[in-house]
């Protein structure tokens, strides 16, 4: 099955979520906001996950060339 991620990036912490591709939410965890604690925490769904997004701030180009490095859309 198709999951997505959504990323809620703050400065300390990141919030995740991953839904399926009928929108319902498979998991729901907080990180901190680092690209390998992002890794690790989306580790489980690597192989569905078709996307990850983020919202656009001072961290964003950083964390999306880490989760990049890392194997993640």
């Amino acid at each position: 099955m198709t999951m997505f991620a959504g990323l809620d990036v703050a400065f300390k912490r990141t919030a995740i979520c991953v839904v399926n591709e009928r929108g319902e939410i498979v998991w729901r965890g907080i990180v901190d906001t680092h690209p390998k604690a992002l890794s690790a925490g989306l580790r489980s769904w690597r192989r569905e996950l078709a996307k990850v997004g983020l919202e656009n701030g001072s961290l964003s180009l950083w964390l999306a060339r880490g989760l990049g490095e890392a194997g993640f859309a």
